[in-house]
């Protein structure tokens, strides 16, 4: 039986033990999406499996107008040949409910998914939906034959029911082998082993440095096209990006393979090559690799791999490189591509507030605080302890009373108007802690709340609880009406609520300050209904709530006043 190493990274991980059988489908979205904070993702994208017509997880990603549908399976024997063909025939049942269904007869576990996805349908922020079936078995033919009629099931319901759209479908089979090739891509820079070789007529020169060595040489184009031609998108392994296929400058690289091959040498820049070895015999004009991934030129790869080659070919400038840290390669692959990944926040990194939160947040206990993303093993081995920027915007900025922001425009909490609104001189990590724990309370009363449903044992008020924190953007407008409603909680008038902080305590142990806040709270979540009818889309819906809510609050304060003189006594920066 093949050994996958995904497997025991997987297994041995939280998200494995927290979420079970969910678990699976969260690493596999995690590690091709590249989403670092799993428990929101969680939150905002798990249907919860019950009653869920066959949509395990529903994700968005707005940037690119995607909507990726789940489904998920877990074998007990993982020695079974292939998953359940019958598993991915579901998706036939999710899109019924998911396109085509009245919103009334929807299941309330998956009405606000389904809601929120035909919204976006109509408003042209879905083109695309991809359909992934993820299991912990080997991939196979009949699988793939039954995601093929998905697809057809799929487009005609759009062409139906959502007429004028323009929507692309697709389906994943997300399997051992999907998972192992996803997996490498994250933690493993080359992917092709293999020993290749190559005549390099023109010769070439070694150059070293520390950590590091390096041939430079000249290669043909038929070889870059064998070897494409062999291992596609394999050989990008260690890169950015992939090919991009027929844009403009890829067809001008094309068509100088074809009538211009022998000036392809001066007009283009060349390529640079990541390898585990290289041995060059200069007798023999020719180089052995062991391994190789291109880590910048992937374009010209990708353009001379599917050119019409003439018979006069040329050749391109090349550099076979070597490592010997990873680090190094980290910082190769940074410096030799400028297409990286950007997040919105990723532009405030290294603005004045974020250095000093840095520095705060170093005299925290057991917190840290990056105030930008990690390398890409975060997805995979999270340090416990790491405060995520983006969440910790997301929370802060609810606690401050706009969830709307929080949840539809996320990204431009980072821009200028509403980043200097928010992040400003009074903004200190241990507010920073004190919002973040908050919500981290919160995600943990819905898991709380789950288990007791796995059981059976949801009492009225208790299912009433779970059925708002299910809703979609049901938490943060929780945590934005305790926010809202601060000052009743605390019995006092708060002049900056950005001074609210528990000291100099860890993000988990706020999270147990917070807890019987949460615990006592609850209750009143069906009073914020009206501001998550439409996914928190009605601003006048979310004011009434908020006030409702801190209305209940009040009278609950003056009954429960041992408990929240307790909780008072914990907070510094009461004026």
């Amino acid at each position: 039986m093949k050994s996958y190493k995904y497997k025991p990274d997987y297994a041995s991980s939280l998200l494995a033990k927290k979420y079970e059988d969910k678990g699976l489908m969260l690493y596999a979205l995690a590690l091709q999406e590249e989403i670092d904070d799993i428990d929101t993702l969680a939150s905002t994208s798990l249907t919860d499996n019950f009653d869920d017509k066959g949509i395990d997880v529903l994700h968005f990603i707005p940037e690119r107008k995607i909507a990726i549908l789940i489904q998920g399976y877990m074998a007990k024997d993982e020695t079974k040949p292939e998953a359940k063909s019958s598993k991915a025939a579901n998706f036939n049942t999710a899109i019924t409910w998911a396109l085509s269904q009245p919103l009334g007869k929807i299941p309330p576990t998956i009405r606000d998914h389904v809601k929120e996805l035909r919204k976006a349908i109509n408003d042209g922020d879905v083109d695309k939906i991809i359909f992934w079936y993820v299991h912990n078995l080997d991939e196979s033919k009949n699988v793939k034959e039954e995601l093929n009629a998905v697809e057809s099931t799929a487009k005609s319901f759009l062409e139906t029911h959502f007429k004028g759209k323009k929507v692309l479908v697709s389906s994943l089979e997300v399997g051992n082998e999907t998972l192992e090739k996803w997996y490498k891509t994250k933690t493993q820079t080359i992917l092709v082993d293999d020993i290749l070789e190559t005549k390099v007529e023109q010769g070439g020169y070694e150059i070293s440095g520390k950590g590091w060595k390096a041939f430079h040489t000249t290669v043909s184009l038929r070889w870059l096209k064998e070897i494409y031609d062999a291992y596609k998108d394999d050989l990008f392994s260690a890169n950015i990006r992939d090919y991009l296929g027929n844009v403009e400058i890829n067809n001008a690289i094309k068509q100088t393979c074809t009538t211009e091959p022998g000036n392809f040498w001066i007009y283009n820049n060349g390529i640079t090559c990541l390898v585990h070895k290289f041995d060059y015999d200069e007798g023999e004009k020719k180089i052995k690799l062991t391994g190789i991934s291109i880590i910048n030129g992937a374009q010209t790869t990708g353009a001379v791999g599917a050119a019409t080659m003439a018979d006069n070919e040329g050749h391109l400038p090349i550099r076979f490189v070597t490592l010997d840290k990873a680090d190094t390669w980290r910082n190769m692959i940074l410096y030799n591509n400028s297409q990286n990944r950007i997040f919105s926040y990723d532009f405030r990194s290294n603005d004045e507030v974020q250095k000093r939160l840095r520095d705060e947040f170093k005299l925290i206990p057991d917190t840290d605080y990056t105030g930008r993303r990690g390398g890409t093993e975060d997805i995979i081995r999270r340090p416990t302890n790491l405060i995520r920027t983006e969440k910790a915007a997301i929370s802060f900025v609810a606690f401050c009373g706009d969830p709307y922001l929080t949840y539809h425009k996320k990204k431009e909490i980072w821009d200028d108007y509403n980043y200097y609104k928010y992040y400003d001189s009074d903004l200190t990590a241990k507010h920073l802690v004190f919002t973040y724990s908050l919500l981290v309370a919160i995600e943990k009363k819905k898991r709380e709340l789950r288990k007791i449903f796995d059981q059976g044992k949801l009492t009225d008020l208790q299912e009433k609880e779970y059925e708002f924190l299910k809703r979609r953007g049901g938490m943060r407008l929780y945590l934005s009406a305790i926010g809202y409603s601060i000052e009743e909680i605390l019995g006092q008038k708060i002049t900056n609520t950005k001074r609210l902080s528990f000291g100099n305590k860890s993000w988990a142990d706020s999270v147990e300050i917070w807890k019987d806040v949460v615990d006592k709270t609850i209750m009143y979540c069906p009073k914020l209904l009206p501001g998550v009818e439409n996914g928190i889309l009605n601003k006048e819906g979310v004011e009434k709530a908020l006030s409702e809510f801190r209305s209940s609050i009040a009278s609950q304060v003056a009954g429960e006043k041992a408990m929240y003189d307790t909780f008072k006594d914990k907070i510094v920066g009461l004026s």
